[in-house]
Order: structure tokens, then sequence, then C-alpha cells
């Protein structure tokens, strides 16, 4: 049986047993934007220690807010013009999650409004930071060092 349970942050459960406790992990999150609502979206896997059970999770009514660390990078949602510390030839991806407007200084190539996800991808930084000035939400994709 499938319930939702709240705890009262905004992160709710999708639960199909009632061993809910702290042996669990959270995996794979996903973030998607609702450009009719204009809300983000987090889901992911909700594991237990051994992958016995798997549930799906989800963040809802949420403000987005600090950085995303992977292996090779870190994201950080953004709105409006913001300036990110950089090095000079690090790679830079702007995702575009519903901005008419994107402009950018001090990036190999000029930004503007992507309508896909892919087409603001693989652009450098050429200082030590650089700026975008948007009229909405996106999100910075920097790589760790300039190689």
């Amino acid at each position: 049986m499938q319930i939702e349970i709240d705890n009262g942050s905004g992160f709710c459960f999708g639960v199909t047993t009632s061993e809910l406790g702290s042996s669990r992990m959270i995996e794979r999150p996903k973030l998607l934007y609702n450009a009719q609502t204009g809300k983000y979206l987090v889901w992911c896997h909700y594991e237990s220690g051994n992958y016995g059970a798997s549930e799906a999770a989800y963040y809802r009514e949420m403000n987005i807010n600090g950085t995303m660390f992977t292996d090779s990078g870190y994201f950080t949602p953004a709105q409006g013009e913001q300036t990110f510390d950089s090095m000079p030839g690090q790679q830079v991806s702007i995702f575009n999650f519903g901005c008419k407007t994107i402009t950018s200084e001090g990036l190999k190539w000029n930004s503007y409004a992507y309508q896909e996800l892919w087409q603001g991808t693989l652009n450098e930084s050429l200082a030590d930071h650089f700026t975008m000035r948007t009229d909405g939400f996106y999100m910075i994709f920097r790589t760790y060092s300039n190689n």
C-alpha cells in the first residue's frame, strides 16, 4: 500500500513499508522544474542499507538553496544576477529553468535563453569569476579544475 508521510520539513516519503529509520539512504536525486507552476520538485530513491526495500521520495514546496557536489564538479541553483567564483579555463554549464533572458560576462561563449538543457553546456570561464544576468531561475555547473 502506498502512503505519503510528511515530516513537516516539506520532505515526503512515498512509503511501501512501515520501516522508516536511520538505516535508510537517499540516492540519485533528480531536479525537475514545472514551468506552469514555477516550482521545483526533487525526487530520489529511498533505499534500505542493503537495497532490499526501495521506495521513492520527493521534496515539494521547497526553496532551491545550496550546492550539490558530484565526482566531477558541483551544481549551484541561482536566480537573477549573480557572480560566481571560478578559475580561467574552468568548464561551466548553464541550465535554464524558464528564463526568457540570459546574458553572461566572463564566459568564452555568449549566453542566451537556452531552450534545451544541453545548449548551455561546455562553456568556459575566462577569469576568476563570471556573472550571470537572468529574469528567472537557472543552475550553474562548474568542474573542480580547469582541465
